[in-house]
């Protein structure tokens, strides 16, 4: 009786006939058909709704756009993981592009997130659910998000949602009181949008550890300062400014890793201030090309152990390493490693004589 089902790492390229059946195949628990590849099928059969032993499905990176009503039926549920394909996993197959956008299967220009049903509230045992399209999803199967109160993990996209969509999501998410996971992704291949819908949500999951966050901000909205479980964060094309943002990230009591990746910091000096991040262990800094300095004051981040950088101002100076007294890892790479001698001389200074002889690595 066959109850697992992994095709992930298959030796032959799943097609659409493969697909349809899967589900004569009664008894299944968990069933992945991800598609790092090409995958050559774009739906799920109605017969789906017959696996009612089902807990796990995953259906991440294939060119399955919508999830079907019968989706409901699955009481069983716990796992629901599906994303489009990415463009870059198109690439040896430009020549059937054409084919693909004529047909409506496939759209370069939208975002990842798949459109899920009304119903999708039935689902009382879903724990993760990866990704929805708000945009491409009813009000009301938005709304009902609200319903799956065991779900941890939640991750959606919100590129060009309307308003009304926007505001029946935050309400829904604020039922969501065991969340312990959530991502929001505005941004398209060519093009970033906008995460303002955030101001609505007074009360955010209490219980939230990890947060990601995709798309325009500018400042931080007024909801971080309730995140007091928050241990981990990803910032990307944020393009926040100096000030309030750092004032409020260093004042999360719980944070342990702070990833500042494209664009989302745009100011001069990333400061990190006197009793800021009690609990900060990582920092991770990725192409803030305005940054002209980030400085460690005396009493800031007395936890952090590693640091990375890649791809900042050239000539960016970093100061304070010597008020980080566990530090234990520094890593730089291309535009630091081009900058200025004088520049990583001073930093290999201020490093060899650290009491706790941290490591520095120039990539």
């Amino acid at each position: 009786m066959l109850m697992v089902l992994d095709l992930q790492n298959a030796q032959f390229v799943l097609t659409q006939k493969d697909i349809n059946n899967i589900w004569l195949l009664h008894h299944l628990k968990y069933v992945n058909v991800r598609c790092p590849g090409y995958p050559k099928f774009h739906a799920l059969p109605r017969s789906i709704g017959k696996q009612k032993g089902l807990q796990v499905l995953d259906l991440r990176d294939t060119r399955i756009t919508t999830i079907p009503t019968d989706i409901s039926k699955l009481k069983n549920l716990r796992s629901l993981r599906c994303s489009k394909s990415s463009y870059r996993n198109f690439r040896p197959y430009r020549k059937y592009f054409p084919r693909l956008m004529k047909n409506g299967r496939y759209s370069f220009h939208e975002t990842k997130g798949v459109k899920v049903p009304r119903g999708i509230g039935n689902l009382n045992e879903l724990d993760i659910l990866e990704v929805v399209d708000l945009r491409r999803t009813s009000c009301k199967a938005i709304e009902e998000l609200g319903e799956l109160i065991q779900l941890t993990k939640l991750s959606v996209t919100i590129k060009k949602v309307t308003n009304k969509k926007c505001k029946v999501f935050c309400a829904a998410l604020q039922k969501l009181f065991s969340l312990r996971s959530l991502s929001l992704d505005s941004i398209s291949k060519f093009e970033v949008g906008t995460l303002k819908c955030l101001d609505r949500i007074s009360s955010p999951p209490a219980l939230l550890r990890t947060f990601r966050l995709r798309g325009h901000l500018g400042k931080m909205p007024s909801l971080f300062g309730n995140l007091m479980h928050l241990v981990k964060i990803y910032l990307e094309a944020s393009e926040l400014e100096e000030g309030q943002p750092m004032e409020i990230l260093g004042a999360l009591p719980s944070l342990m890793l702070l990833h500042l990746d494209y664009k989302s910091y745009v100011g001069e000096k990333l400061v990190f201030t006197e009793e800021a991040f009690p609990n900060l262990r990582r920092l991770y800094v990725s192409q803030l090309w305005n940054v002209k300095e980030v400085m460690f004051e005396e009493g800031s981040s007395l936890q952090m152990e590693r640091i990375q950088i890649w791809d900042i101002g050239r000539g960016a100076q970093i100061v304070g390493v010597k008020h980080l007294p566990i530090i234990r890892e520094i890593k730089f790479g291309k535009t630091y490693v081009h900058s200025p001698k004088v520049v990583a001389d001073k930093l290999q200074e201020e490093v060899s004589v650290h009491p706790n002889h941290p490591l520095l690595l120039l990539e």
